[in-house]
């Protein structure tokens, strides 16, 4: 049977053309040309429909489909050594036709518990991915390295297929978790000071040198629809290294660790039970951070994700995010519940040209919803960055809703008592617009509650004069009286207000405040939301929060990002956004507009029930090897960091 009859055979089966043409690589609206004989099939095409049919696999695009499989066809020579796992069912074939075409398939059979098919060394060029069914119920508890490159116009992906009856997500569990032979770590003891693989779960890292040449950072790689869990976090969770050595994990290991690696998105995963559940290493860049002992994080995307239960209980250190970056966008995720007895952030950044929109955020117990602090390992590139001076915080939800002792909701300056801070420089800005804060437990127990807070380190107030500004526009402040929220804790900064809703009483502790005159403060102290018990946030008709917004800030359009940040979006449900209509002079005040009857829906926790599918594509993947460790507290602005047990402090 020729390609064209295959083809009709599969149209007679049931298969539409626009999935077919996905399939095997067609323009859209093309197969009908080939059928009646004006177009031609590629080399390439006619590899792909053979592989298709003779696998006999349910249809992707419509079946409940999974597992692992793993097509790699590309023009040209292939690349590195022919073994691409130790799994029997690996193979290569070279068509002898020119051009060339080399390519490796990899099917998983139902019985594979493994995720070995993420880890060839030497695998390059993924053209595309396809599923098969992996009948497995149990997660996945195998530790995955990625650090390969790819491009912007073929990225490497490891997605999850979401169950198509419960929409369940495919889990890994680093409890128990085994580790490949064939992961190729830059050091491959499983903890200790050279170590790495104790400190994450899904790590994305450099690989080690072959024959003594370093390899590139690992970039434009993207993880999704997947759920990663037990990691770290105090719990005892243990894990088989590359070497075979059983070990456990950092207390500080995270679901996703990140190691010097540029232009990554991590979406539409659920993250719970790790230390910290996201966490990138950032290095110095003293030697033009393309190194694996200096290389810059770069172009991070953060976006539609559900973190819970993440942290270590009595422990500053761990977050449910952390991050060190130059470019960081953290969009429409939904921040939960933490562990309990954790002492650490919702969202602690470090980073220049920080980006944080259209999020839940649920208060954490001990510590900031959002902490903007000073670049630590990259000080010398990112401190020093114009992107640096300014950080932009928009359309995000923030409800307090747990006992009445605490709404730390920003820290914007420094840790570590260097007046390094950004709120130092004269012109730094944080531009903290369009938010909706809610401060829900009856507050007469603590009657004032900072807002926004300048300390340095814990909570000491800094010593040297901060001249950066707070520019707020457009926010609902609402407390549950009779507190009230007073915003600056030391005294020390700046203020810029415009057109605000507050609370009525609210105070100011600072060197400076511009605009009070533009807030409205009702004595009501009713924003109007449309069911303040139920967590709907709209306004009403009447709301007082209506229609009074003012001029957003020049630098919301013309800043050193390069980029709009006008708010369009509103938070609808994780991994949701839907539009919003209004915005500057005259628009609702708050993180919701009513114009398109979105209603914001904060995420349940998950039954963890996997449905164990993932698939892989895009080019350059070598997916299986890593680089230097994480931050040691005592180890910053070093000119040269070693590749060590090194992490962020704080």
């Amino acid at each position: 049977m020729n390609q064209i009859e295959i083809i009709k055979s599969d149209l007679e089966k049931g298969f539409k053309k626009t999935q077919l043409e996905k399939l095997i690589g067609l323009p859209e609206n093309s197969l009908s040309g080939v059928l009646s004989g004006k177009k031609k099939l590629s080399r390439q095409s006619i590899i792909k429909i053979e592989l298709w049919n003779k696998s006999e696999k349910p249809d992707p695009f419509t079946s409940g489909i999974s597992g692992i499989h793993v097509i790699v066809a590309k023009e040209g020579k292939f690349k590195g050594p022919a073994s691409l796992s130790d799994h029997p069912k690996c193979k290569k074939d070279t068509p002898a036709q020119e051009p060339k075409f080399e390519f490796k398939e990899f099917i998983a059979p139902k019985n594979l518990d493994q995720l070995k098919a993420l880890c060839p060394k030497e695998l390059t060029g993924f053209d595309r991915s396809e599923w098969i069914r992996n009948e497995k119920s149990t997660p996945y508890r195998e530790k995955v390295l990625i650090s390969g490159t790819g491009s912007p116009s073929a990225w490497i992906k490891v997605t999850g297929v979401p169950d198509p009856s419960t929409g369940a997500l495919p889990i890994i569990s680093g409890n128990g978790a085994t580790t490949g032979s064939n992961m190729h770590y830059r050091w491959t003891d499983s903890s200790g000071v050279n170590a790495i693989q104790h400190l994450g779960l899904i790590q994305i890292a450099i690989q080690a040198p072959t024959n003594g040449v370093d390899a590139q950072l690992p970039a434009y790689i993207e993880i999704s629809n997947l759920q990663l869990q037990d990691a770290g976090g105090g719990h005892g969770f243990k894990f088989t290294g590359e070497n075979g050595t059983q070990a456990s994990y950092d207390d500080f290991a995270a679901c996703i660790y990140i190691k010097s690696a540029q232009h990554v998105v991590f979406k539409n995963n659920i993250v719970t039970n790790c230390g910290n559940g996201f966490y990138d290493w950032e290095g110095g860049g003293y030697s033009g951070g393309a190194t694996w002992f200096d290389g810059l994080t770069k172009d991070l995307k953060i976006i539609g994700n559900y973190f819970y239960n993440n942290g270590t209980a009595g422990n500053y250190n761990d977050h449910q995010l952390y991050t060190e970056a130059e470019d960081v966008l953290i969009e429409g995720n939904h921040f939960g519940t933490v562990l309990p007895g954790m002492f650490g952030s919702q969202i602690k950044d470090r980073s220049a040209g920080t980006v944080i929109r259209y999020n839940y955020i649920e208060q954490a117990p001990s510590s900031w919803d959002i902490d903007l602090v000073e670049p630590q390992e990259g000080w010398a590139v990112l401190g020093t960055s114009p992107k640096y001076k300014q950080s932009f915080v928009y359309g995000n939800i923030i409800v307090n809703t747990i006992a009445p002792d605490n709404s730390d909701v920003v820290h914007w300056n420094e840790d570590h008592y260097q007046a390094q801070g950004r709120a130092v420089p004269s012109d730094g800005r944080l531009f903290f617009y369009n938010n909706t804060v809610i401060n829900k437990p009856n507050q007469a127990n603590y009657p004032v509650n900072s807002v926004f807070n300048e300390t340095q380190g814990g909570f000491d107030c800094p010593t040297y004069t901060m001249n950066g500004v707070v520019d707020l526009r457009n926010n609902i402040f609402y407390i549950n009286g009779p507190g009230v929220y007073q915003f600056g804790y030391c005294g020390t900064y700046h203020f810029n207000f415009v057109n605000n809703w507050i609370s009525p009483g609210y105070t100011v502790k600072s060197l400076g405040a511009t605009g009070q005159n533009t807030n409205v403060s009702p004595s009501s102290n009713d924003p109007g939301f449309v069911n303040f018990a139920g967590g709907d946030y709209r306004l009403t008709a009447n709301s007082s929060a209506r229609s009074i917004g003012g001029a957003l800030a020049p630098e919301v359009k013309s800043n050193n990002l390069g980029q709009d940040f006008t708010p369009n979006m509103q938070y609808l449900y994780r991994a949701k956004l839907s539009a919003r209509s209004d915005s500057g002079q005259g628009s609702n005040a708050g993180a919701l507009s009513d114009s398109n009857g979105a209603v914001v829906t904060p995420t349940p926790t998950p039954t963890p029930v996997a449905t164990p599918t993932i698939s892989l594509t895009g080019s350059g993947i070598r997916a299986c090897t890593n680089a230097a460790g994480s931050r040691a507290a005592s180890e910053t602005h070093a000119a040269h960091v070693s590749p060590g047990h090194q992490r962020k402090s704080g």
